[in-house]
């Protein structure tokens, strides 16, 4: 089984590293925020798919880490509301925000989801 209950949050791990390198390739803060919305909705849907299975219940890495139902809907509620926030920063704060702010905001605000 491993790692597989943890999906959402490799996607995450993988994103957040992402959002950091566009900046290098480009300038633009809406580069980062389609990385971050492209990477959550992965994350969403990975989490979806492995916890439609039913098979992510139970303890993991000798009881460090517990996956169960309840822990895959918060999981997509939260997700779900990243991408809604993601969106309104396109429709409100885009315009208004310093030229490079975007990879710190949506780094901590990737990283701040899974606290």
């Amino acid at each position: 089984m491993g790692l597989r209950p943890f999906v959402g949050e490799l996607w995450l791990i993988a994103t957040i590293v992402a959002v950091l390198l566009a900046h290098f390739y480009t300038e633009i803060d809406a580069a980062c925020a389609l990385v971050a919305l492209a990477g959550l909705v992965a994350a969403f849907i990975s989490v979806w798919v492995v916890g439609a299975g039913g098979d992510v219940v139970g303890t993991h890495f000798r009881g460090l880490l517990v996956s169960d139902q309840m822990a895959v809907l918060w999981k997509l509620m939260l997700l779900l509301f990243t991408i809604g926030i993601i969106l309104m920063w396109f429709s409100t704060t885009a315009s208004k925000m310093h030229e490079g702010d975007g990879p710190e905001f949506f780094t901590l605000l990737l990283g701040r989801r899974w606290v």
